[in-house]
């Protein structure tokens, strides 16, 4: 794998860090994962042990004292509040060593995953997720206009900020790797879902017909209900997804109806739009209405659930479901893969450590790297490697925009013919402005201190 060299320790507690242990495992770490005596409190969380298994898959187990581990250890993973028996000293004195970059003994990369991230007025504080969400601002954009705001589920914003904190682990550790001085990474709980779970509302309010205020509405299309008692997603951003829709509906009468080529102007007129909508989702089943915006090249979905995901013929043309090994439920695999590089063979979830037992024997020294000469630290991790970007929208933008604050020289690709799409979700239109197509916070937002040719 792509790190099978790379040894990490997880100290850490909860949800967030314990995806970033799992992504890091996937790519090929030996990960170590410390448990209080009395065991990961997530051991217990399902009857089932799925959770727990699915998350500590191909890992080690041990508990009692963490320190003889220190010394050979790359990357280690701490979440704030301490887990209860990890005695506080020890994560004083790891965050200290990254702080001040000093070099081994002691890990060169620590990744520290807490609420609001370190240094704040409210450093310390340990707020839910639900609470995040509300203080992030994302709360107030889900759900009904003038009903109350509903919470996202599921667990999202951990997720979001495991996979940030184990981006930030490689990052560091490529850097940190060469130059053998030590590096801290701050993870935000608050900040990872900020940049995910909205769409940069402080930035959109300052361009030209922003608002500050929050404008909470329904996409429409949506998740539509079918004739067989399912769901289909639909999604009509663009006025031509709109008409190719209405045609797939047999309604090319109301193609000339400018105001619903717009979702604002859609959800304007909701029980008008929902209506027609449901008249033809309700009345075909659910691989009718996907077949026929297939056809369309609308884009849609069946609404999966647990039943239906393994089923779907992408993901097992991809396999994207393996059985679990030691257990007899099927679950992810890794969510992503490289090329001429096999996925990680799978190996059961540990069984509860026991003290001093086989499984604490420490890493042996890492004395051949401490003898390589330090490179020299450049001002950012990524610095001197060059990008050429030609993704589109927000997600390759967005996963380019990580090189680039990463200190990558990234340049954009577009065509007159063919330029980024995104640039024309902008609040002003070419009647008003006819560089409207710069003006889009959300073009701004993923592209920032990126060159464009």
């Amino acid at each position: 794998m792509i790190y099978d060299d790379l040894r990490v320790l997880d100290l850490s507690s909860g949800l967030a860090s314990a995806y970033a242990a799992k992504l890091l495992t996937d790519l090929g770490a030996d990960v170590v994962h410390w448990e209080p005596a009395g065991g990961d409190p997530m051991r217990d969380d399902d009857p089932h042990g799925a959770m727990f298994a699915y998350l500590r898959t191909s890992q080690r187990a041990v508990s009692g004292d963490p320190v003889p581990w220190l010394a050979a250890t790359d990357v280690v993973l701490l979440s704030d509040p301490t887990p209860a028996g990890l005695d506080a000293a020890v994560v004083t004195d790891l965050r200290d060593r990254a702080r001040s970059a000093r070099p081994r003994p002691g890990p060169l990369v620590v990744v520290e995953v807490s609420a609001l991230g370190h240094g704040g007025p409210d450093d310390g504080l340990d707020l839910p997720e639900p609470v995040l969400q509300a203080r992030s601002g994302a709360l107030s954009g889900h759900g009904h206009a003038g009903q109350t705001p509903l919470t996202v589920g599921g667990g999202i914003g951990d997720y979001v900020a495991g996979a940030f904190a184990a981006l930030g682990a490689a990052t560091a550790w490529r850097r940190a790797g060469r130059t053998g001085r030590a590096e801290l990474v701050d993870v935000s709980k608050l900040e990872a879902m900020q940049l995910t779970m909205l769409t940069v509302p402080t930035l959109m309010a300052h361009f030209a017909g922003g608002r500050g205020s929050t404008f909470r509405f329904v996409m429409i299309p949506g998740n539509e209900p079918t004739g067989d008692g399912r769901y289909v997603g639909i999604t009509t951003v663009t006025a031509a997804q709109w008409r190719a829709l209405l045609h797939a509906m047999g309604r090319d009468d109301l193609t000339d109806d400018d105001e619903l080529t717009t979702m604002i102007g859609r959800f304007m007129r909701a029980a008008e739009v929902n209506g027609l909508l449901h008249d033809w989702t309700e009345s075909h089943t659910g691989e009718e209405i996907e077949a026929a915006c297939s056809a369309a090249r609308v884009p849609v979905a069946l609404v999966g659930n647990g039943e239906l995901l393994p089923q779907f013929e992408q993901l097992r043309t991809r396999d994207v479901f393996v059985t679990q090994p030691g257990a007899a439920f099927v679950r992810p695999r890794a969510p992503f893969r490289f090329h001429g590089v096999a996925d990680r063979p799978l190996e059961p979830a540990p069984s509860p450590p026991v003290p001093d037992g086989v499984d604490a024997s420490p890493w042996a020294s890492r004395s051949e790297r401490e003898a390589a000469a330090p490179a020299a630290i450049g001002a950012r991790p990524l610095e001197g490697v060059r990008v050429l970007d030609f993704t589109a929208f927000w997600s390759g933008p967005f996963a380019t925009a990580w090189l680039v604050a990463m200190g990558a020289d990234v340049v954009k690709v577009e065509s007159v013919q063919r330029p980024d799409g995104i640039r024309f979700s902008a609040a002003v239109r070419p009647a008003r402005d006819a560089e409207y197509f710069e003006k889009s916070a959300l073009f701004h937002a993923v592209n920032l201190s990126k060159r464009g040719i």
